[in-house]
């Protein structure tokens, strides 16, 4: 790489539940935080913050098994990547005391602030691990604008393909056209039997693994949302190091991978193969 690109490494915006920034398995790599949420329930009591704090979770919402996504998901990709930089985005929102996901609307806004601030913070992927969302496979819906221009910029958007056991469609918007729809490795090496699957398709990475959660612990978890995570800190480990075009990078990944399946998907997925990619 020149000498100005290795200077400026990519950085990846996770969009997901915020994350206990103090935890020794992600506290170095996380280097600006964004909350975008429904009622005001960002740490500024309204509905955008950005910033040191906007993506850090109370000790209250740190107890609780869905605001640990963002913990996981992000040690998924550090310890994939322990030099990889990650924004933190918040999109999740908090009624009272319940949980509430992301959906089209905020992650529609999420999209936006990072094309917005793609330059300015040298965006190379955008990992979104958060479930599904409604709509299908819907062109209209309200970030398919914002997947598009990221997509013409050279911006990687990384989906996951769901956790439903689903072997003839996956999890919108990994449907969609212009993202890299991500499926998942089992710890026995084969095509997760977890991971939906279709044609549509285009790589795999590991799913099962052991992950950060809130107050310092460790814990053995698996899915296609961590699997998002370990693909971008490699697509980014790739891009920063060879300063490929996107399209250039995808058919790399896609000649060094490795193929996998199980006893229900009759085709190879590709699995992202880092040794081989960076020769």
């Amino acid at each position: 790489p020149t000498q100005a690109h290795a200077a400026t490494p990519k950085t990846m915006v996770i969009i997901d539940t915020g994350v206990d920034i103090s935890h020794p398995a992600i506290k170095n790599n996380i280097i600006y935080e964004v909350c975008v949420s429904n009622y005001n329930s960002c740490p500024n009591k309204q509905s955008f913050m950005e910033g040191p704090g906007s993506a850090t979770l109370t000790s209250d919402m740190a107890k609780v098994a869905a605001w640990q996504h963002g913990t996981k998901v992000a040690s998924a990709a550090t310890q994939t990547d322990p030099n990889v930089k990650i924004i933190e985005l918040r999109c999740a929102s908090l009624l009272t005391t319940i949980f509430i996901n992301c959906n089209n609307n905020t992650l529609a806004t999420s999209l936006s602030w990072i094309l917005a601030n793609k330059d300015k913070f040298n965006i190379g992927a955008v990992v979104s691990p958060l479930g599904s969302y409604t709509g299908g496979c819907d062109l209209s819906a309200p970030y398919v604008s914002a997947i598009n221009a990221l997509n013409k910029a050279g911006v990687a958007v990384i989906f996951p393909t769901g956790n439903d056991f689903k072997y003839t469609a996956i999890d919108n918007p990994a449907c969609l056209p212009g993202v890299l729809a991500i499926s998942a490795i089992d710890d026995k090496n084969r095509l997760a039997l977890y991971a939906n699957y279709s044609s549509r398709v285009d790589f795999a990475a590991s799913g099962n693994l052991n992950v950060a959660i809130p107050n310092n612990q460790y814990v053995l978890d698996y899915g296609t949302s961590l699997a998002v995570a370990v693909f971008g800190a490699d697509w980014l480990k790739i891009l920063n190091t060879k300063n490929l075009s996107y399209l250039d990078e995808y058919n790399l990944i896609k000649k060094t991978a490795d193929p996998y399946t199980n006893i229900m998907v009759k085709q190879n997925v590709l699995d992202i193969n880092i040794t081989k990619a960076l020769q």
